[in-house]
């Protein structure tokens, strides 16, 4: 149901003010809860960070929580990048070796022609 409202930036931006208006007196609860949101794809880093870094969260910059929700973000995206980097790199090779075998098989009938 949430990933389904969750098609604009905007969107995911309440997703995440709302789930930490909900638990305001749980920090522990908004760490793990927009961890589990970005999990699942519901929201993004960008909508994370963006929330981070609002007018609203001035006050909670010295607070531990807000670090390591930081944190998460940035090792869940760097993950991210490099499952993508290794996947693109993957396919590339594939589509390679694809070329390369019809360019095999292009080589071989035009010499059995000749």
């Amino acid at each position: 149901m949430l990933k389904a409202y969750s098609g604009t930036p905007v969107a995911k931006q309440r997703i995440i003010y709302t789930v930490a208006d909900f638990w305001q007196l749980s920090q522990q609860m908004q760490v793990i809860l927009i961890d589990k949101l970005m999990t699942f794809h519901i929201v993004d880093s960008t909508a994370i960070i963006t929330w981070l870094f609002s007018e609203q969260m001035v006050a909670q910059f010295t607070s531990h929580y807000i670090w390591e929700v930081l944190d998460n973000v940035i090792t869940k995206t760097i993950a991210r990048t490099q499952t993508v980097r290794s996947d693109l790199a993957k396919a590339e090779d594939a589509f390679q070796d694809k070329l390369d075998s019809q360019m095999g098989d292009e080589g071989t009938a035009q010499q059995q022609m000749k």
